[in-house]
């Protein structure tokens, strides 16, 4: 019987609108890469731990469903967010190490934190007042590089901010981010970006497009 690799596996379940099961998958992963997990799910994509082979590493592998069932604006955001994080290029935020396409869908490998998000470590324990603070001073600190360079991100949240090896926060996810200049995600079209309950007030002005979103 010939194997299924992961990736495969994937596109067959999402494209069913199936959970993702690892039972019985052989994993053989992306070209460059061993795909070891998934490491979660939604309804744009996949989220998929993997060893690169060169040079070796373990990074996250961050996948969009098959091109027919996506919209050209999940394409384009999903583009535009490889690109924004590649050229902010700074520590605090996760870097991407290489972009492209597999079978029907893109992709783009980026660090791989392994202690999840900020999001989940406040259900397993309640973080001290130190903690709190040291971790607030580095997300500021690192949004405020971030808007020097014309960028907004419009979904700062628990779930988008990851912690290394070290316990150390790096944000995520910029599928939603502005570069300040009109296009067809920013406000200015008439929608609303972000997560209602993180929102700032200036969020949902229709005629603020600035750092004060964040």
């Amino acid at each position: 019987m010939p194997s299924i690799d992961l990736f495969s596996e994937t596109i067959i379940q999402l494209k069913l609108n199936m959970p993702l099961s690892l039972e019985n998958i052989k994993l053989q992963g992306f070209k460059g890469y061993e795909v070891l997990e998934v490491l979660g799910q939604g309804g744009m994509g996949v989220v998929f731990k993997a060893r690169q082979l060169m040079p070796e590493r373990i990074v996250a592998i961050k996948t969009l469903r098959p091109k027919t069932l996506m919209t050209q604006e999940d394409y384009e955001r999903f583009s535009r967010e490889a690109s924004i994080i590649a050229q902010l290029n700074i520590p605090e935020i996760v870097k991407i190490f290489e972009v492209g396409q597999m079978e029907e869908s893109p992709f783009f490998s980026m660090d791989y934190c392994p202690n999840g998000s900020l999001a989940q470590l406040c259900t397993q324990i309640l973080p001290t007042i130190q903690n709190v603070a040291l971790i607030t001073k580095v997300i500021a600190s690192a949004m405020n590089k971030v808007h020097k360079k014309g960028v907004i991100h419009r979904d700062l949240k628990p779930s988008n901010i990851l912690l290394d090896e070290n316990m150390m926060p790096k944000i995520s996810d910029f599928g939603l981010a502005s570069s300040g200049k009109f296009d067809g995600f920013d406000s200015f079209s008439g929608q609303i970006m972000g997560s209602p309950s993180f929102m700032a007030p200036e969020q949902i002005k229709s005629n603020s497009n600035n750092h004060s979103k964040d």
